[in-house]
């Protein structure tokens, strides 16, 4: 079971990157954790949407992958192994921006909005 750290027109995303998309509809569970280095959101995927990052994670290693909530950056990090664990951490981050992060997860977005894609949303190779 991995643990992983890890733009739609965000800057440094290409059209061919490849994006895990979170959302209300793949996250099982979201909360925040105060740590040194600032605060975390953890997420644990649901149990589809685990199979499909692992999937993922197992197509682009070697390249970065970027996860994305809403517009906003949860993490970004290149694949060295396949993360199977269905569990993420975002980077450390201010308390504001955690609380945006949160609610980015939260909210309803339509399925090509959530899930596995290429920086334009399309499906990956």
């Amino acid at each position: 079971m991995g643990f992983a750290l890890f733009m739609l027109a965000l800057p440094g995303v290409t059209a061919a990157d490849p994006v895990f998309r979170l959302c209300r509809g793949n996250v099982a569970q979201a909360a925040l954790a105060g740590e040194a280095a600032g605060f975390v959101v953890h997420v644990r995927l649901t149990e589809p949407a685990a199979l499909a990052f692992a999937e993922l994670t197992g197509r682009v290693r070697g390249r970065e992958l970027t996860v994305l909530a809403g517009g906003e950056v949860f993490s970004r990090a290149t694949v060295r192994a396949v993360i199977d664990g269905g569990r993420l951490a975002s980077a450390p981050r201010a308390r504001a921006a955690a609380d945006d992060l949160l609610r980015a997860i939260r909210q309803s977005r339509p399925e090509p909005e959530c899930g596995a894609g290429a920086g334009d949303g399309a499906p990956l190779p």
